[in-house]
């Protein structure tokens, strides 16, 4: 009790001498970030093969967590414009299998293009010292691949599909061994197949509510099963990096960036336009997840819009050029409950249960959550 009224007659001197919030003075805004920090490495500290907190487990995912968040100027990124070369046995796959999995894709009404993409080759992490303060700093390598290569390899790693010289057919996984149990950054490199980073991007409008959206049934790349009975959901959008188009300069001189793909993301898909909606510096990097299962890096990033409620956003995405990619949005209040009813599937919409249809929806919300509302109230909502 005397705790929090020492801090109440803190801030109310701080309001009066110097003009600010005491919760918005430097000191105070360092020491959150501390303590944050010192929440999430305990959290992650219990995290292996999975990604766990309270009653919420996130499989075969590995995050690292920027704290503070990051923006565009904070990451490098460059580009190596020669790939990484598959083996033999894995371009076999390209006439062997990849013809009947696109197949049976389109049969099932699913939309396949043969697109461009950016792959990461490699990753390295530096540490700069700020402020006594140690702080994690991306660079990102990205290197050329093609959707084709995503569909061969990276949604197939545990189908039997290598011939043995005796014995039965093995996986790419386990000739690979690409069981990543104990996965380091540093393995980015040795992978042999291509590595596609995705996005995900999370927005909380001004009404305080994050926007999830319900995707159509046109979507190729999905995880769970019996998708009739439940809303397929996702963080407010989510891309791939595509080629050209994600990268800040034009060819020959190519600059990937995630951060374009969440720009692209956030008006192809919900009519979100940068410079007119939201500036660059508003939109920020809370962290990359390895998703082993797939071997695929997927960046998080955060938008909180100042002057746009939900409806505002609803109205802008009944407008937006893909629009066809959700049936609709949602909003799910930005409060530890409610977000935590999102990550456990307890949400409904229509009479319909709504779960997050992925590992990198799952990470996305829950980093979106843990940055909005604190590491301690979600992990106690979700216990």
């Amino acid at each position: 009790m005397w705790e929090n009224a020492l801090w109440f007659i803190l801030g109310v001197l701080a309001q009066w001498f110097i003009g600010v919030s005491f919760w918005d003075t430097k000191f105070v805004r360092a020491w959150r970030s501390r303590r944050q920090q010192e929440k999430l490495n305990e959290v992650l500290s219990k995290s292996r093969s999975s990604l766990t907190v309270g009653t919420l487990q996130i499989n075969q995912m590995m995050p690292q967590i920027f704290e503070p968040p990051l923006t565009s100027s904070d990451v490098k990124c460059r580009f190596e414009p020669r790939a990484r070369s598959l083996p033999p046995d894995l371009q076999e796959l390209e006439f062997s299998y990849l013809p009947k999995q696109v197949s049976q894709l389109r049969s099932q009404g699913r939309a396949v293009d043969f697109n461009d993409l950016y792959g990461l080759k490699s990753i390295r992490i530096e540490r700069p010292q700020q402020q006594g303060r140690r702080r994690n700093r991306p660079e990102l390598v990205f290197e050329p691949t093609n959707f084709k290569y995503y569909l061969m390899t990276n949604e197939c790693l545990d189908i039997p599909l290598l011939p043995e010289l005796t014995g039965d057919p093995v996986s790419i996984r386990q000739r690979y061994e690409l069981d990543l149990s104990d996965f380091q950054w540093s393995d980015v490199d040795r992978i042999p197949i291509h590595q596609w980073f995705a996005t995900v991007t999370g927005v909380v409008t001004s009404d305080n509510q994050l926007v999830v959206s319900i995707r159509s049934s046109m979507q190729v790349i999905r995880e769970l099963t019996g998708g009739a009975a439940w809303h397929r959901a996702s963080l407010s959008c989510a891309e791939g990096m595509l080629r050209p188009v994600d990268s800040t300069t034009p060819p020959p001189v190519e600059t990937p960036s995630p951060f374009a793909t969440a720009f692209r993301a956030l008006d192809d898909e919900l009519g979100l336009k940068h410079g007119e909606h939201y500036v660059e510096s508003q939109v920020k990097l809370l962290g990359i997840g390895y998703d082993k299962k797939r071997c695929q890096p997927v960046g998080v990033f955060y938008l909180e819009l100042e002057n746009l409620g939900f409806l505002d956003v609803y109205n802008c995405w009944e407008k937006a050029k893909d629009r066809h990619e959700n049936m609709t949005l949602i909003p799910v209040a930005a409060e530890p409950k409610s977000v935590a009813e999102l990550l456990l599937g307890k949400l409904t919409y229509k009479e319909r249960p709504v779960r997050l249809f992925s590992n990198h929806q799952q990470l996305g919300v829950l980093l979106v959550a843990f940055y909005r509302l604190g590491v301690k109230p979600i992990a106690d909502a979700l216990a």
